[in-house]
């Protein structure tokens, strides 16, 4: 989206507009509206699949209920909710790179692929890595849509850590417990991004 942005130009004001609406919505209230979209028996999703002939009945999916593919179920209102933030990131390093440079490169006969892995992407690597990382971390500590839709729940499938160590502090009455788990995630966080921003920010260098 970030490059067909760019490549529109001024033409897609308005549709970058209409891009970041997600970002006005709390997570709360999008917990609520994908759970009314997905939730057994009267979800909206099971009945226009139903309606469209290709569920047999509203019901087949248990897209809250099965534990096999309930975390993929809680992670799509994740997602909706920031890939306008992180289009919106890499939009801004795409308009950072020179354009003339782009420009040399198709006069030298370069074509699309080659402009996207061998110019457009090693000079973004430091957007990337930024963009990687926070997404990274924000998805790790995704705590309020989940809780509005399964509770973490069915049999745990859905339990994240930033979850687990609510409940160990809030239900089971635990604060040691729920204080060393905090700080063992919070330092495996670090490693991740620390090996992240290693990795990938190396701007200008090709792969």
């Amino acid at each position: 989206m970030a490059l067909l942005f760019t490549t529109l130009g001024r033409k897609s004001q308005v549709w970058r507009t209409m891009f970041l609406y997600p970002l006005m919505i709390a997570p709360i209230v999008a917990g609520l509206l994908w759970k009314f979209l997905m939730i057994d028996n009267f979800g909206l999703l099971g009945t226009l699949l139903s309606q469209a002939g290709i569920l047999q009945n509203p019901n087949q999916i248990g897209w809250l209920s099965n534990p096999d593919i309930v975390l993929f179920s809680v992670a799509v209102p994740d997602i909706w909710l920031t890939t306008s933030f992180m289009c919106l990131v890499l939009f801004a390093g795409l308009q950072n790179i020179p354009g003339d440079l782009i420009e040399a490169a198709r006069l030298d006969g370069a074509r699309a692929p080659s402009l996207l892995f061998r110019i457009i992407l090693p000079l973004l690597r430091p957007v990337i890595a930024v963009a990687l990382v926070v997404r990274g971390i924000d998805a790790a500590r995704a705590f309020d849509t989940i809780l509005i839709q399964t509770n973490g729940g069915p049999q745990s499938a859905s339990e994240t850590m930033s979850l687990l160590i609510y409940r160990t502090m809030i239900r089971f009455g635990d604060p040691g417990l729920a204080s060393a788990m905090g700080t063992i995630y919070l330092l495996a966080m670090l490693a991740i991004a620390f090996v992240a921003v290693t990795t990938i920010w190396r701007p200008g260098k090709d792969t």
